[in-house]
């Protein structure tokens, strides 16, 4: 196919060899595997340091508090998804305005989600771990860890 006047080529991808296939891909893929596997390690990490302390309780705690986080995390997880996607579009059209819009909107809508959450902290972990239902010392340091965790701060 030939290119109208003005109009510029992408990379034609039959001249690549496997090699530089691969790594374009991986270059590409592989910080996108590392976020995604940073969110579990956070509970995994914090239920290893608990698996120290004297009962199970705080085993289970952290494993309560560490599923409702992962299940805001996966609820949001749209915001990443729509953003690559939309950020993807707009770098292979070569649009540097709408890749920035696509950023800021993106910053705009997490923002606000952020704030959401925070705000709706207390209804949002009491209906969490009424759903889940734990024994009642599970529920107790869980809220701790919960109250510590939806802020970002590690316990004093």
């Amino acid at each position: 196919m030939d290119t109208r006047e003005g109009e510029t080529r992408g990379p034609d991808l039959r001249e690549e060899t496997p090699v530089s296939w691969s790594r374009r891909v991986w270059g590409i893929s592989g910080p996108v595997i590392l976020s995604n596997l940073s969110i579990p390690l956070l509970g995994a990490v914090d239920t290893a340091v608990m698996g120290h302390m004297p009962g199970p309780a705080y085993v289970g705690a952290v494993a309560v508090g560490a599923l409702i986080f992962n299940v805001f995390y996966w609820i949001f997880g749209f915001l990443r998804m729509g953003t690559t996607g939309f950020a993807a579009q707009a770098h292979g059209a070569e649009d540097a305005v709408e890749r920035a819009a696509v950023i800021w909107r993106a910053a705009l809508v997490g923002a606000c989600l952020g704030l959401g959450l925070i705000v709706l902290q207390v209804p949002l972990g009491l209906a969490a771990f009424a759903v889940i239902d734990p024994s009642a010392e599970v529920t107790a340091l869980g809220e701790r860890y919960y109250d510590l965790r939806i802020w970002g701060r590690r316990p004093p």
